[in-house]
């Protein structure tokens, strides 16, 4: 595996690849065995950069909580 520069970030060096592999159209292994890239660190941050978005989703449907709005209603009752 390659070393990285102390001045290039992590996220950096992972991004970078990520973005390259996208853009080759090889699936993740062989792109990884090609760059001399460890496969299970490439799917790490793939998933790290690529869906953060999506973290919070999951969080939530994992947890078994759902969101609840609520509306506050008034009541009128008319007695006679």
């Amino acid at each position: 595996m390659k070393t990285i520069k102390p001045a290039e970030s992590l996220s950096d060096y992972w991004s970078h690849h990520i973005q390259s592999w996208q853009q080759t159209g090889a699936n993740q292994s062989s792109y990884c065995r090609t760059h001399n890239l460890n496969y299970h660190r490439f799917t790490y941050w793939r998933r790290k950069l690529i869906a953060p978005e999506s973290t919070t989703r999951k969080a939530v449907l994992r947890s078994g909580f759902v969101p609840v709005k609520t509306v506050s209603q008034v009541s009128t009752s008319l007695t006679a």
